[in-house]
């Protein structure tokens, strides 16, 4: 395998990842990589992962295994065949879809594809909220594309149509220009923005206009001293005030998680919601708390 192992992963992704670097792929330690898998939402983890690793040859463990398995391999490929299959996802290694069952909702199942820019959770009525969520920097080594299923985790909003970014380098536009391929026609459209999701953020929104979104959540965003960053952002919340939704961190003499205590100051005292939080990972816990109670109200 042509990549180096010094992406740090959670466990499961880097021994799959092990089990098929070097000369050769390992077969045995590869099934039991996979065998460790416990539920699809740790599959996505680890698709997303490997998406967002800029040394990495395979972008899933479907073309993992399609690209290091071959045809003296079948026992090996219907073993983790069989894995998938008891996960509930028979067709993976075909369709590369991680499919998993809804908690509750209106539609009751929902799909997990693999996009350029991230991964969408499709849920089966095209007309449920779409929330599109680009996260920040790496954090203790995992992209934004893993960390933020902690916050966003399978049964948060089993009701949604939910895009995570791969990472905050991603490009906002081609993102939308992506899931706008998939022909939703959803009955609410949220942006979430988390840290240095502030950039594709921005990319974004000079694609689609902030008047088409429903809510806007900018949890902890980097602002910085760039003028362009900080009056594209004050103008938002100023021009939007109801819809903007701003979580913050640090007191009111600190600028706290957006480097730019006078922007703070200039979003909390303009926009009808915004609350503090006392870490910057914290934030998104009240964030997405307050984004559920919206959906359903």
């Amino acid at each position: 395998m042509k990549y180096l192992l010094n992406y740090r992963l959670f466990e499961s992704a880097a021994d799959i990842m092990a089990a098929a670097a070097g000369l050769g792929t390992d077969e045995e330690a590869l099934v039991m990589a996979i065998a460790d898998i416990k539920t699809p939402a740790d599959l996505s983890k680890i698709d997303a992962e490997l998406a967002a690793n800029p040394n990495s040859e395979y972008k899933s463990v479907k073309q993992l295994v399609a690209g290091e398995l071959g045809y003296f391999d079948r026992s090996y490929r219907e073993a983790i065949a069989k894995k998938f299959a008891e996960l509930g996802l028979p067709n993976y290694l075909a369709s590369g879809d991680a499919a998993v069952t809804a908690a509750r909702g209106q539609a009751g199942k929902v799909q997990t594809q693999t996009l350029s820019q991230g991964k969408i959770t499709v849920n089966s009525d095209k007309s449920a909220p779409l929330v599109v969520v680009f996260g920040g920097t790496d954090v203790g080594g995992r992209v934004s594309g893993v960390y933020m299923y902690d916050y966003f985790k399978p049964d948060t909003l089993p009701d949604t149509t939910t895009f995570i970014a791969n990472s905050s380098r991603i490009d906002g536009a081609r993102a939308w220009s992506e899931i706008s391929d998939l022909g939703l026609t959803p009955t609410k459209k949220i942006l979430y923005l988390f840290s240095g999701g502030y950039l594709p953020g921005m990319s974004l929104l000079n694609r689609v206009a902030p008047t088409e979104w429903d809510a806007i959540y900018l949890v902890d965003i980097w602002i910085g001293r760039n003028r362009n960053t900080k009056n594209f952002y004050t103008k938002l919340a100023a021009d939007f005030p109801d819809k903007v939704k701003y979580y913050y961190t640090g007191g009111e003499n600190s600028a706290g998680g957006s480097n730019n205590l006078a922007a703070k100051r200039q979003i909390i005292a303009t926009v009808n919601r915004s609350r503090g939080s006392d870490s910057h990972m914290g934030a998104n816990d009240i964030a997405v708390t307050d984004l559920v109670n919206d959906i359903r109200a």
